[in-house]
């Protein structure tokens, strides 16, 4: 399942006029019934794909659990692919897409999170050893291997 849907690409793109300027007039396959559906999963696999390729090293991806700053990220990527594939990101645009990717590389280099949530902490104080005093002790077999 993509971490954006079809509402965050929209709300990503500013309004639903925007988001359909970013997919008129574009080619699709000629077997593409639904023009928008394609388009919107293209963004997707454009979102989650940035997502995925940075936090690789570090996560096992797809996120089962994503908080929202990879929804969103994920969906200002997925606009951003459509704007800039059409020559109509602006300079901010650009400027956002490579903040993305540091926030990215400090998720993968342990600076943040990307949402799942941390192993509980352990509740054992100190490990510590059990001496056994049975046969198979290290007692019981003294002498038997040597």
């Amino acid at each position: 399942m993509p971490y954006a849907s079809r509402d965050d690409l929209i709300s990503a793109a500013g309004d639903y006029t925007r988001f359909r300027q970013l997919i008129e007039n574009r080619e699709a396959p000629p077997e593409v019934e639904d023009h928008e559906a394609y388009w919107i999963t293209q963004a997707q696999r454009a979102g989650d794909a940035l997502v995925n390729r940075h936090l690789q090293p570090r996560y096992r991806v797809p996120l089962a659990n994503p908080d929202e700053s990879i929804v969103y990220m994920a969906a200002q990527e997925g606009i951003y692919f459509l704007a800039d594939t059409r020559g109509m990101a602006a300079q901010t645009e650009h400027d956002a897409h490579a903040d993305r990717i540091a926030s990215l590389k400090e998720m993968r280099d342990g600076k943040q999170s990307p949402g799942d949530p941390l192993p509980d902490a352990t509740t054992s104080k100190r490990p510590r050893l059990i001496e056994r005093t049975d046969a198979w002790s290290r007692r019981g077999l003294k002498g038997f291997c040597g």
